[in-house]
């Protein structure tokens, strides 16, 4: 074989060596790099989801234990008549639980002892009354617990809440309501119109909220939920009808979040930057035999010359470029080649400005996670807030509307105000706090007693981060009763300085953190994430927040010191605020 034929075919196979090589490690990687974000991203939604479920959840069965224990329903339930004033009353009652929050599209009352039914709905509601009294009537509500989420066959959603008489003490109903599926989905954070489905199942297993809006069959989210439910926190994958699907299932106290993807469409860009790539190569392959013919041409003395090179530039030990002072065939083979290396280098400074990109988009979320700590109280906050307000207007108790419309007006504008700024005086945050407090044991009388205190003055005028202290104020008031001697909580927080560090103390009688929660504590601390989403939004935001903004020049650790006391003790770098701010 003569030489301008090996040659031409050694350069062609190291090129398309090279150009495959390349190609694959590099899809290989980015469907890997693909997945791998993905899969976090959903993990991340599906946490946040949940949480906001939760909460939510959590108010409207507060409320409604709230409102169940007002003495004029009981009164009026009670009374054997069933006159024209006990009729007042509960209408009334079920007008101010309807209009008071958005996602409540109607109330209806159950008379057990006296088979008498109540509702009222709004009139934009797809629920109506005679549908419920339907439902009522065919013992669809015949629930043995206390509280029950259940949904009928067109997936509406309702809340069931057993109502006592306090004297004599036994069950004598129960309220009903049904909520606005749009509001309620929208409030949580969850849309039909995303790529991928998000459902909420009860810890029974039962489907509470269709994401999808029926779009996707039941069956489907049904078997995909029963296959991943003892998988917590582990992406699985699900076939059905000749799709495969990704599903994940996170949980939380008695709820779990099923997020399901179909695979093809979580690697879309994907396939589309593979076809995109395999094109180049095509054509990379193309120019490579071309070169090969002119190649042929050259002397073999700048052929070895070039080969050379070519290895020292692989083994990384030369510039990326070809020095060949030749003006024949080798010199603009050289010129090509170098021309290769810098569209080579440019794919590559793509890819790595890609991967900064996502770097910088996961740094937007984490802020934007973290901003959301002065923002995710708000709409359970106005939701407490008209109900407690319209309850006690009810029932005249207006000295309680007046108390409270002060507590909510205060706290508002301090929360304004802290929210408007990254750092806020420790002085601006413990008024927030003070505030906010005041008003929640006005709405559900908690905690029993509540301090802030100041060990030195100088502390006062000490920047901390804005709305740092509240979301673990917030996680010691979601566990209030739960602890404690006397089932109530007692919280206390507190600064004090030495010369260079701040320190703030969180303490409560609630209910102590589990081993595991301590210990996922400690990885995060150490590694910056949660693997197992055991600490929830409020630590994990915080610790995250700390982190982002000192480094290791922080601390943050729990103290308990027996089974009813504990402490969140928080250690930052001091820092005074401006006075000519």
């Amino acid at each position: 074989m003569r030489i301008r034929w090996r040659v031409a075919f050694g350069l062609i196979s190291q090129c398309v060596l090279v150009i495959l090589l390349f190609g694959g490690i590099t899809m290989v990687q980015l469907k890997g790099n693909i997945e791998r974000d993905s899969d976090q991203l959903n993990a991340k939604i599906s946490n946040q989801t949940l949480i906001s479920f939760s909460y939510i959840s959590d108010d409207i069965e507060r409320y409604l234990f709230n409102m169940c224990r007002s003495e004029n329903i009981t009164s009026a339930m009670m009374s054997s008549s069933g006159g024209y004033s006990s009729s007042i009353v509960i209408k009334r009652f079920l007008y101010s639980l309807t209009e008071s929050t958005d996602y409540v599209a109607g109330a209806y009352i159950i008379d057990q002892e006296h088979g008498r039914f109540s509702g009222y709905a709004q009139p934009k509601a797809n629920v109506k009354v005679d549908h419920v009294r339907e439902l009522y009537e065919e013992g669809f509500f015949d629930i043995v617990r206390d509280t029950q989420w259940c949904t009928d066959e067109d997936g509406n959603i309702y809340v069931r809440r057993d109502i006592y008489n306090s004297y004599p003490y036994k069950k004598i109903g129960y309220i009903i309501v049904s909520i606005d599926i749009q509001e309620f989905l929208a409030l949580v954070g969850i849309s039909s119109d995303s790529e991928t489905t998000i459902c909420v199942f009860s810890s029974d297993g039962d489907l509470i909220v269709d994401g999808s809006n029926g779009s996707v069959d039941k069956h489907l989210l049904t078997e995909a939920y029963s296959q991943a439910k003892n998988t917590i926190g582990e992406v699985q994958k699900y076939k059905y009808d000749g799709d495969v699907f990704d599903v994940y299932v996170d949980s939380l106290q008695s709820w779990r979040v099923m997020h399901l993807v179909l695979e093809k469409d979580k690697l879309s860009s994907y396939y589309a930057m593979n076809n995109t790539i395999r094109i180049i190569g095509a054509i990379l392959c193309v120019l490579s035999i071309v070169l090969s013919w002119i190649v042929s041409h050259s002397l073999l003395k700048n052929i070895h010359s070039m080969m050379k090179q070519i290895k020292l530039i692989g083994g990384g030990k030369a510039n990326k470029k070809i020095e060949i002072s030749s003006h024949d065939e080798i010199g603009e083979l050289a010129d090509s080649f170098n021309q290769l290396l810098s569209k080579l280098d440019s794919v590559n400074q793509r890819i790595i400005a890609e991967g900064l990109e996502k770097e910088r988009i996961k740094y937007e979320l984490l802020n934007l996670q973290l901003r959301s700590i002065q923002t995710q109280i708000a709409p359970h906050l106005i939701g407490n807030l008209l109900g407690a307000l319209s309850a006690y207007a009810v029932v005249g108790q207006t000295d309680k509307v007046e108390s409270l419309s002060i507590h909510a007006s205060n706290y508002i504008r301090s929360n304004a105000k802290c929210s408007e700024r990254e750092y806020s005086t420790l002085v601006e945050e413990f008024q927030t706090i003070d505030n906010y407090i005041a008003m929640y044991q006005e709405i559900f009388d908690q905690p029993e007693t509540y301090e802030s205190h100041f060990e030195q003055e100088a502390c006062r005028n000490m920047l901390v981060p804005s709305m740092l202290i509240h979301p673990l104020v917030e996680n010691s008031l979601k566990y209030c009763g739960s602890g404690g001697t006397h089932g109530m909580a007692n919280i206390r927080i507190s600064a004090k300085h030495t010369e260079k560090l701040l320190e703030l103390r969180i303490e409560d009688t609630s209910s102590p953190f589990p081993e595991d929660v301590l210990a996922a504590l400690e990885e995060m601390k150490r590694t910056g994430e949660d693997t197992e989403h055991k600490l929830g939004f409020g630590l994990a935001g915080t610790i995250r927040r700390l982190s982002l903004l000192y480094g290791d020049d922080y601390d943050f650790r729990i103290v308990q010191t027996d089974e009813f006391h504990k402490s969140i003790i928080v250690t930052m770098p001091v820092e005074y605020a401006d006075p000519s701010a």
